[in-house]
């Protein structure tokens, strides 16, 4: 980890703050990132592009809050992410056929934080821009609760410090159907929260 560019990240996100209040300050920062599936999981270059999908804003978001000083884990589990997408939106008709009519196999990331001797589930996966197509956006976290996940978990996989290392195994494993589907469905979410972004 490169200290001095998340003491540096620090100060300009959040200058002369309290560590609570650096905490929301930064889970905020983190989670206004747009969500975007490029395949780029370094947290240096997520700053820099403005841009991420879970795993690189997950490891972004554990090592700023190892710089305030708390114990962090990133968790993975397995989930289809058609069902973690709200309903009702105008989804472009290939990705909603791909909604309709798989199984698209994924595997999250999120955190968890000590706080208080507690363990907290924290996830900034989606950006507050998508609360108004229906997204579990946790706009109002005040540092000292679980967060709603992005996800319906399915099944947890043993925590690691590899944390890229075990999802390109795990997505590797995938049959090849299912990683085509996967990164087809990727990309189709990545455009689509492009094309929305565009329109405001």
């Amino acid at each position: 980890m490169n200290k001095i560019f998340y003491e540096e990240l620090l100060n300009g996100w959040c200058p002369r703050v309290s560590n609570d209040e650096a905490l929301i300050c930064v889970f905020e920062k983190v989670r206004d990132i747009p969500y975007g599936s490029t395949g780029e999981r370094n947290p240096e270059n997520i700053v820099t592009e403005n841009l991420g999908s879970c795993s690189g804003k997950h490891i972004l978001l554990s090592n700023v809050f190892r710089t305030l000083g708390f114990e962090t884990r990133i968790l993975t589990c397995l989930h289809f992410f058609n069902e973690a997408l709200p309903f009702g939106n105008d989804y472009p008709e290939p990705l909603n056929e791909l909604l309709q009519n798989h199984h698209i196999i994924d595997f999250h990331h999120f955190i968890k934080i000590k706080k208080g001797g507690i363990w907290l589930n924290v996830d900034a996966t989606w950006d507050a821009h998508l609360s108004k197509f229906g997204f579990p956006i946790n706009l109002e976290w005040r540092g000292d609760s679980d967060t709603t996940l992005a996800v319906h978990p399915i099944k947890f996989y043993p925590e690691t410090d590899d944390v890229i290392g075990l999802k390109e195994g795990l997505i590797a494993e995938l049959s090849p159907e299912d990683q085509v589907l996967r990164a087809n469905f990727l990309r189709l979410l990545t455009d689509w929260f492009k094309e929305i972004r565009s329109e405001d």
